[in-house]
């Protein structure tokens, strides 16, 4: 049926990866044509995009706000939605709740806006990095490590807002560190001015599946105003964690 037929080239994207009509065609054994027609009428609806200046496609914006919208409505914002409001309301800075998207990219669910006028706030259903900033390095070290390992194995160098260069080994490493501590903290990684920490949020497997983080703006988020969220973070972690185990 058509309908399996595009769920079928939907599914080829789950890691991440931009693909071609060939790559398609070799995971579907679809014929190149019909992946081809399949393609354009999903890049026409906004479903997939083409990367620029490649043949290549990845998923399009219509897909992540659908994604968004049904991840704004799941039991985890439903659960998590008062502990968030409670954070907002005791640090006074955004708090955040993204959900993993794929072995690369993370995005926003949901967030409960700080009240000043400057304030930090995130693009619902926007994908980012998760080798970049406190709401994708909480989740991403808490994953298996042949997932962190397949993400960094073609990784060249980024930069972040700040200018700083990240290769592969730094964030090996910064994700090592994350893993002891518990909880991720970034400056200025993905937007100027913006600082943040988080903590990962897992499954009833024990999986990394979404990270919960307070973003605020220098210099008014500081180390010490930082140090009572990552506090408060790591408490609502732990009633988290003591309501699954109690289910």
């Amino acid at each position: 049926m058509l309908i399996d037929r595009l769920v079928d080239v939907l599914e080829c994207f789950e890691r991440g990866k931009p693909l071609g009509i060939t790559e398609i065609s070799e995971q579907t054994s679809l014929a190149k044509g019909t992946v081809h027609r399949i393609v354009t009428n999903l890049r026409r609806r906004g479903f997939l995009e083409q990367k620029t200046g490649s043949k290549r496609y990845r998923l399009g914006p219509r897909l992540l706000s659908l994604s968004a919208v049904a991840a704004s409505q799941n039991d985890l914002v439903q659960r998590l939605l008062p502990q968030m409001i409670q954070l907002r309301d005791q640090i006074g800075e955004t708090v955040l709740l993204s959900i993993r998207l794929d072995e690369q990219s993370h995005f926003t669910a949901y967030q409960v806006e700080s009240f000043h006028s400057i304030r930090m706030s995130a693009q619902i259903g926007k994908p980012r990095p998760l080798f970049l900033g406190c709401g994708g390095k909480a989740i991403l070290a808490f994953r298996p490590v042949a997932e962190r390992d397949r993400l960094l194995a073609g990784f060249t160098g980024s930069q972040t807002a700040a200018g700083e260069y990240r290769t592969s080994d730094s964030i090996r490493t910064d994700l090592e560190s994350i893993r002891r501590v518990g909880y991720s903290k970034s400056t200025e990684e993905l937007t100027p001015g913006a600082t943040g920490v988080g903590v990962p949020i897992f499954d009833f497997a024990g999986d990394a599946i979404a990270s919960l983080y307070i973003a605020g703006p220098l210099p008014r988020f500081s180390e010490t105003a930082q140090g009572e969220a990552i506090r408060a973070l790591e408490s609502m972690a732990r009633q988290s964690a003591s309501a699954r185990e109690a289910v």
